[in-house]
């Protein structure tokens, strides 16, 4: 994070010409994921804890309202898809599979996104989730695995299966709010 990277070098180091690469620049730059200043270079993205925090609440109000669209139109579709991601990340976690883990908890999240049938809200929520998701797999913030959280998606699901929609809505928030502050002071 916050690495200074070439083009050149990528490009040398994967055989290809500048072309593709200057053009992955671009769409990680749009992304959020990389950025360039002028006359010094361009730069893996890196998160302040303050903008960390900013992050996380806005991921927090986009999922939420990912939620209610989602219990409104797909509920059953939504339950049944988190069902299969939990059975998915109790296998990960009995083999200590921390990077499926990862990528589970990702898609748990966004599922609350799919399933509301909002095109808007996922173009808002993908660059929020990529930052998130790449500090995560950077190791810059640690405990994506822990048995709080995991405990925390076990009974969203529950909750979201059994149609008790503001008891789920009122733990996705509180979730999201005790992932935002731990992350924060990891970071500080």
């Amino acid at each position: 994070m916050g690495q200074m990277i070439s083009e050149l070098q990528i490009a040398n180091e994967l055989g290809v010409s500048r072309t593709p690469v200057r053009e992955a620049f671009s769409r990680l730059e749009y992304k959020g994921l990389l950025i360039t200043v002028p006359q010094s270079g361009t730069y893996v993205f890196d998160a302040t804890p303050e903008e960390f925090q900013d992050l996380s609440q806005m991921r927090s109000c986009l999922e939420v309202q990912g939620l209610q669209q989602s219990l409104q139109n797909a509920q059953r579709e939504l339950a049944r898809d988190l069902s299969k991601i939990c059975e998915k990340m109790d296998n990960a976690r009995r083999n200590q599979d921390q990077s499926t883990y990862q990528v589970l908890d990702s898609l748990y999240h966004k599922s609350f996104i799919i399933h509301s049938g909002n095109k808007l809200l996922s173009e808002m929520y993908d660059p929020i989730s990529l930052k998130i998701s790449a500090l995560i797999n950077n190791n810059s913030i640690k405990g994506v695995f822990s048995e709080a959280a995991h405990q925390d998606h076990l009974e969203i699901r529950s909750l979201v299966s059994e149609q008790k929609f503001n008891q789920a809505l009122d733990l996705v928030r509180a979730h999201l709010n005790r992932f935002g502050k731990r992350r924060v002071e990891s970071l500080s």
